[in-house]
């Protein structure tokens, strides 16, 4: 049997899980076939492993397949006063060459002046799972729906990223559910709404949309008749408001500058514009410091209890006047 190309050690770690349980889930989907796999896939969790088994597996000659793929996951829960991983060093300097052996740490990465880690970084694949930042999330949701047959619209695009922020596995599975739900036609934002459980109408981004342009009757109608939790809708004003005052201390005010500094989508871009339209520099900061104290105060700071419904109506009512 020819033997694909795999290296024979690989240490995924970091602070997104996301990508660590991707490339993990490759290795163990494409090494091994089926029926391989019941003599030649071995996998232990940290907190359960015994590394002295482990290793003899790995040393161990593959059964009626070319490679045998030995994985121990997440090996961050290991006791770190028994130093199991530190075993590994002697593995490294002498892998076997028919092994696949993945070790996956999520939330960290373990410390490089470890002699094992040294050694790993010699013979095989050491990866570091990078972290999204908010800014990055639209063009990583347009990419990821690419790869999965799905065209967003614009607004369909900005709920996932305002909804779900950098929760690449909830973004992940919503597009899942996405693409069997609209049959690879174009996925419009009420798709979206559906998808995730958001409430079609009375939500914050409808709320967002009319206080952008201070539509007051939109705005207390949306107020009086809301199904949502406030925090949840202060979080939805408080990313644009932070984003509309970036906007508007921004210096260089074209449309490439604008997009390159304040890393958003040209549909981000133009509700900038729109709101920067209805509110100044002052009133946009005043905007922020009343979401901030709503959100605090909705969730029992100050000492009074408010009724929710109230809180949300005196909130749009002073944003609107800010």
């Amino acid at each position: 049997m020819q033997l694909r190309q795999f290296a024979p050690f690989y240490l995924l770690a970091g602070a997104e899980p996301y990508f660590i349980d991707r490339l993990a889930g490759y290795l163990e989907a494409n090494l091994l076939n089926g029926e391989e796999k019941q003599l030649n896939l071995t996998v232990a969790y940290g907190k359960d492993a015994d590394m002295d088994t482990l290793i003899a597996t790995a040393r161990e000659f593959p059964l009626l397949a070319g490679q045998r793929l030995v994985m121990l996951k997440e090996a961050q829960t290991m006791d770190r006063r028994e130093e199991k991983l530190a075993k590994l060093e002697a593995y490294l300097h002498h892998p076997c060459p028919t092994t696949v052996f993945v070790v996956t740490y999520k939330g960290s990465t373990p410390d490089a002046r470890h002699k094992w880690v040294k050694a790993a970084a010699q013979v095989g694949v050491c990866y570091e799972a990078p972290v999204l930042y908010e800014s990055e999330m639209p063009g990583w949701i347009q990419t990821l729906a690419k790869q999965k047959g799905l065209t967003l619209e614009p607004a369909a695009q900005q709920i996932l990223v305002d909804y779900l922020g950098t929760d690449l596995q909830r973004i992940d599975n919503t597009l899942e559910r996405l693409k069997v739900q609209t049959g690879g036609r174009t996925v419009g934002r009420d798709d979206v709404t559906a998808c995730t459980g958001i409430a079609k109408h009375n939500n914050g981004f409808d709320l967002q949309d009319a206080l952008i342009v201070k539509d007051r009757a939109k705005c207390m109608r949306i107020a009086m008749n809301n199904t949502d939790e406030i925090y949840s809708i202060t979080a939805v004003l408080s990313g644009y408001f932070s984003q509309l005052l970036a906007y508007e201390y921004a210096r260089d005010k074209s449309e490439a500058g604008l997009r390159a500094s304040l890393r958003v989508s040209p549909y981000q871009l133009r509700k900038l514009q729109t709101g920067a339209r209805y509110y100044n520099r002052m009133q946009t900061f005043k905007a922020i410091g009343y979401l901030r104290e709503y959100d605090a105060r909705s969730k029992g700071f100050g000492g009074v209890n408010v009724d929710a419904d109230i809180l949300l109506r005196e909130l749009v009512y002073k944003i609107l006047n800010a």
